[in-house]
């Protein structure tokens, strides 16, 4: 059983937050360039809460939303998960991690955002599923490397 204490949830903040910042760069660079224009997941998370809640939230505020979300909520499940694979090298952890979240959001949040399974239906091929396992990696690679520095 993990014990939550101020220094727990600050290295789970601090980890989320490093992890967030990058991966959100990584994202601002793939739409300033234009790699894969017509892959624009924060426009189609924005639309999906539309038709939830029945009102549109500005784009600016999904990122917003999915920065504190990387930060906060994954960062402390990324935290507790990360604890009960001690037995592995650090960046295994990560990558172990990653792999798992990769494979939820291929089978779940990507079908459910109209993408199908592993963004077979954006109309290109595997590059959706390749930039998510990217970024995803990128999260939990950085997120291990911090978490293990506050040690």
């Amino acid at each position: 059983m993990i014990k939550f204490s101020h220094n727990l949830v600050f290295k789970y903040v601090i980890s989320g937050l490093a992890s967030s910042a990058l991966q959100t760069a990584l994202m601002a660079f793939k739409y300033k360039f234009q790699l894969l224009p017509d892959f624009r997941p924060y426009e189609s998370i924005q639309t999906h809460l539309a038709e939830r809640i029945g009102y549109l939230i500005p784009t600016s505020w999904v990122w917003v939303l999915s920065f504190i979300n990387g930060t906060v909520l994954i960062g402390g499940l990324f935290g507790i998960l990360y604890s009960r694979l001690s037995n592995f090298p650090i960046w295994t952890r990560g990558l172990i991690i990653g792999i798992a979240a990769w494979f939820t959001i291929m089978t779940v949040v990507f079908p459910a955002l109209g993408y199908g399974l592993f963004g077979l239906e954006t109309g290109n091929g595997i590059q959706p599923a390749f930039i998510a396992i990217m970024m995803i990696l990128t999260y939990s690679l950085v997120y291990s490397l911090v978490y293990e520095r506050f040690q």
